[in-house]
């Protein structure tokens, strides 16, 4: 069974959710290039405005969590529909919680 989709939002609303985040806080950002099996992560240690400049670069599925493990979401990316679905898979809050 897969987790919910727990917030969805417009790619043009992306950056500022990310700018949302602690600007001086490293995260984990794992970025997804293709489709399972075949697809490649590339994991990163960045902040925030590092974070931004690599989803400019490479729009796709990506991954941020938080560096002392304590919640994970993935962002499922519909290029076509301009569209992202926020899927925690970790289970705890994350900043990304609607209020």
């Amino acid at each position: 069974m897969g987790h919910p989709v727990f917030r969805s939002l417009d790619g043009t609303d992306l950056p500022e959710l990310i700018n949302g985040l602690d600007p001086n806080t490293n995260y984990w950002a794992v970025i997804a290039f293709g489709d399972y099996p075949t697809a490649h992560q590339y994991l990163y240690d960045c902040r925030p405005d590092a974070l931004l400049a690599l989803l400019a670069m490479a729009p796709a599925n990506f991954f941020i969590g938080d560096k002392k493990y304590r919640w994970l979401v993935y962002f499922q990316v519909d290029q076509k529909e301009n569209t992202v679905a926020l899927i925690n898979v970790g289970g705890s809050p994350t900043p990304f919680d609607l209020a």
